[in-house]
């Protein structure tokens, strides 16, 4: 079975290359080869958001006010600074698969 997104110079395969929803070229993975940070197929914050988190807090914003600014949860906000989330370090990059 063959869908719309598979001949080029559908509708939807123009609206498709429009939106940029297919990102080509390199991806950010750690030591082990995996996807991490923005990168990842479930990140819902962008790299400089996690740094922006990080240095608001350090400035002594309340993490329930970063949270309200950066439009996500306060448990969100609580996992990146503890570490529990987005603490992988990229040390690599290749091509998405």
């Amino acid at each position: 079975m063959t869908t719309l997104l598979t001949h080029p110079g559908t509708p939807a395969e123009m609206l498709a290359d429009e939106l940029t929803v297919r990102r080509r070229g390199p991806v950010a993975i750690n030591d082990a080869g995996r996807i991490v940070g923005q990168d990842h197929w479930r990140a819902k914050l962008s790299d400089h958001d996690v740094f922006l988190i990080h240095e608001l807090r350090a400035a002594g914003v309340k993490r329930h006010v970063i949270a309200e600014k950066m439009e996500c949860s306060y448990y969100t906000v609580c996992e990146i600074l503890t570490g529990r989330r987005r603490s992988m370090i990229a040390t690599g990059q290749r091509t998405k698969r």
